[in-house]
């Protein structure tokens, strides 16, 4: 005799991906039931997506498309290779998971601004169900955004960041993706050489920014300073024959850098009338 289907069918989207179909036992009409088939269906196509022994099936995470919908039907098999007709169709499902890894994480030194960096990235695979934020960590400063970008600040200058970022939806949250990033540190100044006329003095120097965007003076006591490129300045209305302390200053967002150099204006000679 061919045994009757299953009276009803039931099913259950869960977080992990995976999907519950349910049965109530079948009668064999005699003949022991040996498993059941169970079948999906979506948009008119019909495939088989297991078989189970029990009154249950879990269908594994991924088999079914995520974000589309599902209904489902069960067929008796007994011990004698009989099948059933089909159950009637379960309820329908949308399959879901925790979101995929952001893609194209990104992050930089914002140079205007002291211990801060700037992240951005591409939207995360939602997996079914829609990304509702964004949890990103730097350096262990947690903050959450609905947007693909983020900028965070009160960090240390001149520190190397690890950032990591996770999607989260109604599943929780997702894999994360990470990236390193530096905040602006303070400039450092080398001076590389210096000379001289019997009224000016020019100091050559480099400059390491830290990041930032530098600017440069230099100053002398008794004079007012010279602003100017930072790789050389030039101070004129020096007094001949003088020997001055020169001192680079090099200032970004995150603070100032010095270098001093010692150098003497010529002589001036000439005939004096009285």
């Amino acid at each position: 005799a061919v045994p009757d289907p299953p009276a009803s069918v039931t099913a259950e989207e869960r977080p992990d991906g995976t999907v519950l179909v349910r049965w109530p036992e079948a009668n064999g009409q005699g003949n022991t039931i040996a498993r059941y088939a169970v079948t999906a269906s979506s948009a008119g196509a019909n495939a088989p997506v297991g078989e189970s022994t029990k009154t249950e099936l879990v269908v594994p995470a991924g088999e079914l498309e995520y974000g589309t919908q599902y209904a489902f039907t069960v067929v008796s098999v007994n011990d004698k290779g009989a099948a059933s007709a089909a159950s009637p169709v379960s309820n329908t499902v949308v399959p879901y998971a925790a979101p995929g890894r952001p893609a194209d994480l990104r992050a930089s030194t914002v140079p205007d601004q002291p211990g801060t960096v700037s992240v951005q990235w591409a939207p995360a695979e939602p997996n079914g169900r829609p990304v509702t934020r964004y949890v990103v960590d730097v350096a262990g400063r947690t903050s959450e955004v609905t947007d693909t970008r983020a900028t965070v600040s009160g960090l240390g200058n001149g520190q190397n960041v690890t950032v990591k970022v996770k999607a989260v939806n109604e599943a929780g949250p997702g894999a994360e993706a990470t990236a390193t990033a530096r905040t602006v540190a303070e400039p450092r100044v080398t001076v590389t050489g210096s000379s001289a006329t019997a009224t000016s003095a020019t100091v050559s120097f480099t400059v390491d920014a830290g990041g930032g965007k530098a600017t440069c003076t230099l100053s002398t006591p008794g004079e007012p300073a010279k602003s100017g490129g930072c790789s050389s300045i030039t101070m004129s209305g020096l007094t001949p024959g003088t020997k001055y302390t020169f001192t680079v200053t090099a200032s970004n967002a995150a603070g100032s850098g010095t270098a001093t150099r010692a150098q003497s204006t010529d002589a001036m000679y000439g005939i004096a009338t009285c």
